[in-house]
């Protein structure tokens, strides 16, 4: 079994990351961490609530591969001679013939290629290994999978670290392409088609509910059309039999490559050979496990994000409605 590539230190990170050289890379105190949340705050105020996305990472030496990278290097699929498409195309199937997924899907009206990229979303927060990697618009969510059930021996170690990334994602509208400026949906093949290019190239595409059609390109003056973030008309693609992604605020950024984690595909310049998109390096906050403490108390305590608001269970949240409507049960 093949070992996935990880940082082993933080001083490894820095060069790839916007803000490596700012005292932000590292947060180790408590008012360190209240100064970024100032900032982050101050910074979600002035921009609309897509502008960026964050991410939570439970060890900041682990680098952004999504699920079936890892799954795919761990396993060293490539040498069995099996094509990353072929792995995920057969997850795909199996997906399909299952005959409640297909009665769902059915339902929306959702067929062929046009639910290739939904039914990887659902797959995606049930345990599968898949294409995508969980992101959400809200400092919140990626704070709370960052603290999850941590653990601290109070050392310096990259190991006691937690690391919270941002992506403006409103740099790269027209860079960044969200599923939606599809109508028609887009099959696996033709998204993995993206990553079969020079070993230089990157490119990213992203699913998401929140967005209306055509956001993504739209100019960085034009206004979303709500004050605070909503659900969206249009084609669903992240939410369908899906009731993790609403309470996560999640988005999910898709990952065409076989082996190239996300960070490395945004620093790649436009004029090195093969790059087709321009993207600048993203944002990486290593926060120590010592203030997961403070970090609940602070920001997700009081908006009552915990397990049972993250991963909702239908059957208790009933049992509590009908606790407190003081039905008998």
């Amino acid at each position: 079994m093949a070992s996935i590539p990880y940082y082993s230190s933080l001083e490894e990170k820095r060069p790839l990351f916007a803000n490596g050289n700012e005292k932000s890379f590292v947060i180790d105190t408590e008012e360190d961490f209240d100064s970024l949340l100032l900032d982050l705050r101050c910074f979600y105020e002035s921009h609309c609530p897509v502008d960026s996305i964050y991410r939570g990472v439970n060890n900041a030496k682990f680098k952004l591969y999504n699920s079936a990278q890892r799954h795919w290097i761990r396993y060293d699929l490539g040498s069995k001679g099996i094509t990353y498409y072929d792995f995920l195309d057969n997850l795909l199937k199996s997906a399909k013939s299952i005959p409640v997924i297909n009665h769902v899907f059915n339902r929306y009206g959702y067929h062929e290629k046009k639910s290739d990229l939904p039914i990887l979303a659902l797959l995606q927060h049930y345990g599968a290994p898949t294409p995508c990697i969980d992101w959400a618009y809200t400092i919140q969510s990626a704070a709370y999978f960052a603290i999850f059930n941590q653990e601290c021996s109070y050392t310096n170690s990259i190991d006691d670290y937690v690391s919270i990334y941002r992506i403006d994602k409103y740099k790269h509208r027209g860079e960044l392409l969200n599923s939606k400026d599809w109508n028609n949906g887009v099959d696996l093949k033709s998204f993995l088609s993206l990553g079969d290019q020079d070993e230089h190239a990157n490119f990213c595409y992203y699913l998401s509910d929140y967005e209306p059609n055509g956001f993504s390109l739209d100019s960085v003056n034009d206004q979303y059309p709500n004050s605070c973030l909503q659900i969206q008309n249009g084609l669903i693609q992240s939410s369908i039999f899906n009731q993790n992604i609403i309470p996560q605020d999640g988005i999910l950024v898709f990952n065409p490559f076989e082996d190239k984690c996300l960070e490395d595909m945004f620093n790649i310049r436009i004029y090195d050979e093969g790059a087709n998109i321009d993207l600048d390096p993203f944002y990486c906050f290593n926060i120590h496990r010592r203030l997961a403490s403070h970090i609940n108390n602070v920001l997700l305590a009081p908006k009552h994000i915990n397990d049972d608001f993250m991963f909702p269970n239908m059957n208790m949240i009933i049992s509590e409605i009908k606790t407190r409507a003081k039905i008998e049960q």
